[in-house]
């Protein structure tokens, strides 16, 4: 299959009210890494990208998104299972093939909170790995469902991006 690198929009019908964003580039779109403020747990210097390069946009179903950092530990130490989830309306051939494509990537994100504040999850070395899971249901008038998982581990919670 081409790759295929493009925008996740929502189709227009019945789930089309309130819309959540969330903005990814492959790690290898990074030119470098950001200078982050470990005493404040902010980004101080802005995402440099490599030229001609851009964010991608998912945007999820209203109520379907989920931003989760949750503690663990293992024998290595401590680190943080960052989970980021959510449903998309509708997976037609364009968005299938953007699907497939970013399955060959890991990703950096910009995280919108519910409050504004945006938090930057990955790095150029680390990022979030992509799983999508398409459920189709014929019954009760067909209901098609594509769920979108991005996850990774981290030693650290993610900065917030305030840039």
């Amino acid at each position: 299959m081409k790759p295929s690198y493009a925008n996740l929009q929502l189709s227009t019908g019945a789930q089309n009210s309130g819309l959540c964003e969330v903005k990814i580039i492959p790690r290898e779109w990074l030119q470098s890494d950001p200078l982050i403020d470990f005493a404040t747990g902010k980004v101080i210097t802005p995402l440099s990208l490599l030229p001609g390069k851009d964010f991608l946009t998912i945007q999820f179903t209203a109520d379907s998104y989920l931003f989760d950092e949750k503690p663990k530990s293992s024998r290595g130490g401590p680190f943080y299972e960052i989970l980021l989830k959510g449903t998309v309306n509708r997976i037609d051939a364009p968005i299938q093939q953007a699907i497939e494509t970013f399955r060959y990537h890991e990703f950096v994100a910009l995280v919108k909170l519910r409050d504004k504040r945006v938090k930057l999850v990955g790095t150029k070395e680390a990022g979030l790995v992509q799983q999508t899971v398409i459920s189709i249901n014929n019954g009760g008038g067909g209901i098609e469902i594509g769920t979108i998982e991005m996850a990774m581990e981290s030693e650290t919670l993610s900065p917030y991006y305030e840039v």
